[in-house]
């Protein structure tokens, strides 16, 4: 499998920036004119990585970086909730809080959850500080 899996989308992950959600975390989305590229430098002790990164960035310059969520960030910050999948699309319902557009259903499992993150904080279920001081705990 690939590691991009246990990732949500850039696109998910810029809007949950936009409202507030740290950008402590472990990788990022790297937005080149055509494609995203998922990076992290985890484990560049030595910093290589990151240096030949820098190099490749001079030449391909990134547009922008975007904090890359993982399955497990994000469902630290979940209330109670249940998931099942429907015609190949996972989906998160958290029946305690139900909302008239609680639109959670992806093919991408990382995806319904940042999703169902997303509509959270959007009707101020999870609170963004609160959400920050659990993922920064983690990393």
């Amino acid at each position: 499998m690939d590691r991009k899996h246990n990732y949500a989308s850039p696109a998910i992950c810029q809007q949950l920036n936009d409202l507030g959600l740290t950008d402590q975390v472990s990788a990022f989305w790297k937005v080149y004119e055509k494609e995203c590229l998922l990076v992290s430098y985890e484990f560049d002790t030595e910093n290589y990585y990151r240096q030949a990164d820098g190099n490749l960035d001079f030449i391909r310059p990134c547009l922008q970086t975007i904090p890359a969520y993982t399955i497990a960030e994000l469902e630290l910050l979940m209330p109670d909730y249940s998931m099942s999948m429907i015609r190949g699309d996972y989906k998160i319902n958290c029946n305690r809080y139900r909302t008239s557009d609680f639109k959670t259903s992806s093919y991408r499992i990382a995806d319904a959850y940042a999703l169902a993150v997303l509509d959270l904080i959007q009707n101020n279920i999870i609170i963004i500080e609160k959400a920050n001081a659990a993922i920064c705990q983690t990393n």
